[in-house]
């Protein structure tokens, strides 16, 4: 789902760099238009390019795309980026499809915002599952004193 996100979003931009009046079809936010708006959505934007390889950086060797379970044991990260969020990768995707909601708000890109971070939840609570076996306490100590995000959201479970 992940990647029919991106490809939707992909296809946003595109469209908008093509052809910009085509983007009136997807039911435009018209009091979310502004100058300011878009221009806070482009430094989101670039702010989250730069928070999403800045958190691949401090994973270092332990960095990997998706789940290998028969792979080696990974270091536990909880440095630089890390002693703030759990997932500083998936906040950077998130604030990505914020930015974007913001450059171009629409009802597609309002979707892909909100799917975003419906689809990062489930992810994220498989991987807290495979890295609690992994690591054991020193996972559940990680837990207790970082948050998932860079906010709570209420108790975790």
């Amino acid at each position: 789902y992940r990647n029919l996100l991106f490809a939707v979003a992909l296809a946003m931009v595109l469209l908008y760099a093509l052809h910009p009046p085509w983007l009136h079809c997807f039911a435009p936010i018209g009091y979310l238009e502004s100058r300011l708006l878009r221009l806070a959505g482009v430094l989101v934007l670039l702010l989250s390019l730069v928070l999403l390889r800045l958190g691949q950086l401090h994973l270092k060797s332990s960095w990997r795309y998706g789940i290998d379970r028969g792979g080696p044991r990974t270091e536990l990260i909880t440095a630089g980026l890390y002693m703030r969020s759990r997932n500083p990768i998936y906040v950077a995707m998130l604030a990505t499809s914020v930015g974007l909601f913001l450059v171009l708000p629409n009802a597609v890109t309002f979707a892909i915002a909100n799917l975003t971070f419906l689809l990062l939840q489930v992810r994220i609570r498989v991987e807290e599952q495979y890295l609690g076996e992994q690591h054991g306490e020193a996972y559940a100590a990680y837990r207790r004193s970082t948050p998932r995000w860079i906010w709570r959201l209420g108790p975790e479970r």
